[in-house]
């Protein structure tokens, strides 16, 4: 398995980490021992916590349909639309015809 490595030097160190995981960091007074210890902790898999995929009865968005009625749903419209007004004129302004 390969993954993505962040070597980076790090006051007189190295620091090799793991793409996206700070439990997965590594310090070595070389770039290549950083990456040898960041094997090693990885083989070791001496990390308490994980990731985990969960899953749930709600099947799709659509299934909030209807979640938010009435005024609330007046509100969210409203906020809705302002953001698209705003963004339209940043683009605008951004990109004059």
């Amino acid at each position: 398995m390969s993954s993505p490595v962040l070597v980076r030097p790090m006051n007189g160190h190295f620091q090799a980490l793991l793409y996206g995981s700070e439990l997965f960091l590594a310090e070595g007074v070389t770039r290549e021992a950083a990456i040898a210890a960041l094997v090693e902790k990885l083989d070791r898999k001496q990390v308490p916590e994980q990731w985990v995929t969960i899953a749930w009865p709600c099947a799709a968005v659509s299934d909030f349909a209807g979640a938010v009625s009435g005024t609330e749903a007046e509100a969210w419209d409203e906020i809705v639309r302002e953001a698209y007004r705003e963004q339209d004129a940043e683009k605008a302004a951004e990109f004059p015809e």
